[in-house]
């Protein structure tokens, strides 16, 4: 059995300048749908998404119940939508939504107490 997934819809407006970073890749839906396959391989674990966009891969991980979910992004726009997106989907209590540069990590990474059992990198179609 499968489960519905909401997503907030951006305006043509709101989608300007962030044509890419708010569109529904294909490979994020074959991803989030594998992963309610395959639960066991998400289930009780940390998992961080580089790159989410509007976070569907994390939501899918999240649902299928990735324990903590980190979904990460530099744009604004995808940012906003992907905490819609987690919030329209009642997954609080499991991800989160943050803003993170590549070419500017946290300083002392050592610092950072979370451990990321995954790590969801955003690939080309």
């Amino acid at each position: 059995e499968l489960t519905t997934l909401y997503l907030h819809s951006l305006s043509r407006r709101e989608m300007f300048g962030a044509e890419i970073e708010c569109k529904v890749w294909p490979a994020s839906l074959i991803l989030a749908r594998w992963l309610w396959c395959h639960p066991w391989l998400v289930e009780g674990k940390t998992v961080l998404e580089l790159g989410a966009g509007v976070g569907l891969a994390g939501l899918g991980t999240a649902r299928s119940g990735g324990q903590c979910v980190l979904l990460t992004d530099i744009n604004e726009k995808a940012l906003r939508c992907a905490k819609e997106n987690v919030r329209k989907n009642a997954l609080g209590h499991s991800a989160s939504v943050c803003r993170l540069d590549w070419a500017e990590p946290p300083e002392d990474p050592a610092a950072d107490s979370n451990h990321h059992d995954l790590v969801s990198e955003p690939h080309g179609d």
